[in-house]
């Protein structure tokens, strides 16, 4: 890994979606219980520097609230998680078989129905939101302005190593080669 100052002057840019979320928790591994199994997100990295879950074209990072590398330690605040679903009220069963169940309010917009409901882990407390969008407005019109830009998590495990966990050396830095 080398540092090199950033070049060039000001010129047009766009911004092309979210790539991901990250959380510090005090409970990594209930964060991860409650996106794997009770929202079906995929792990793509979990080690004791992260975890990383992804879903669609959507990353989720939880870090520990332990300070680390990149991690001052502060337990994160966030408003709410929007996850999209195919079937809501199917989700919310789910969901409330994995016993990540909270009070839960349902509100309908021109473009989804949502459900809201609390999550709690250590000092951080948000909603998650689960959507459901009406088929009227469901697609992207022109998918590829954005998605040819963003990475994809599924691919393979996510990130670099700074420790001893990966066999390979590339440029000074540990990095999994991915299984």
């Amino acid at each position: 890994m080398r540092s090199e100052p950033l070049r060039g002057g000001t010129r047009p840019w766009r911004s092309l979606g979210v790539d991901h979320l990250a959380l510090a928790v005090r409970d990594r591994a209930d964060a991860r219980r409650l996106l794997v199994n009770g929202l079906g997100f995929t792990v793509v990295r979990d080690d004791a520097h992260q975890t990383v879950v992804t879903t669609g074209l959507t990353a989720i990072f939880l870090f520990d609230t332990e300070p680390g590398p990149l991690n001052p330690g502060i337990p994160s605040r966030v408003h709410h998680l929007g996850v999209v679903v195919d079937d809501l009220d199917a989700a919310w069963q789910h969901v409330r078989a994995q016993g990540y169940a909270s009070d839960y309010m349902v509100l309908e917009r021109d473009e989804r129905w949502s459900l809201y409901f609390f999550y709690e882990n250590g000092d951080a407390r948000f909603m998650i939101q689960l959507s459901e969008i009406k088929p009227a407005h469901r697609g992207f019109t022109d998918p590829a302005r954005f998605t040819d830009h963003m990475f994809d998590y599924a691919r393979h495990r996510y990130g670099v190593r700074f420790d001893n966990e990966a066999p390979e050396r590339e440029g000074g830095v540990r990095r999994d080669p991915g299984r």
